[in-house]
């Protein structure tokens, strides 16, 4: 088995920071799941057996009251990059859904700053976000919740 690690490097008051964020270890058997690490008990663990190799997936998405920054980008390319290891590698289908926090303090701030309503602002940089994620290669999820379609 070769074990594969993702790191993230970054910069911070101009000092370089290395991070592990992922590893796994690859099978090269028919059949294997691949290795995870836990990262709230710091142990490698096999990925559970599922016969019909679908997954949902949940991530919550950003709260739309501003641009983009990398901080996001890294949180999304870092899916992104598990899910085309999970369907490249190991034949997963993936049904992806993303929370979009389009209601908010910050965002209702905003809106009366410029003194527009919310949901003007909120899809301005919600659009912006996507097309931030498209540019870098960020496959889109299959569906795009939000917090204003739940709310009376």
């Amino acid at each position: 088995m070769k074990k594969i690690r993702l790191s993230v490097r970054y910069v911070r008051g101009g000092r370089t920071f290395s991070r592990r964020r992922f590893s796994t270890k690859v099978n090269h058997g028919e059949g294997q799941n691949p290795s995870v690490m836990n990262s709230l008990n710091n142990r490698s663990s096999l990925f559970p057996e599922n016969s019909n190799k679908s997954l949902s997936w949940y991530s919550c998405g950003p709260t739309v009251y501003d641009s983009a920054h990398l901080g996001h980008a890294r949180t999304y390319v870092t899916i992104d990059i598990l899910q085309k290891i999970l369907t490249n590698k190991y034949n997963y289908s993936i049904q992806h859904i993303m929370g979009m926090t389009d209601i908010d303090d910050k965002i209702i701030k905003r809106a009366n700053e410029k003194n527009v309503n919310f949901t003007d602002i909120a899809r301005k940089y919600e659009n912006e976000f996507l097309r931030d994620m498209h540019n870098l290669g960020v496959k889109p999820p299959l569906v795009i919740t939000r917090v204003s379609d739940h709310v009376p």
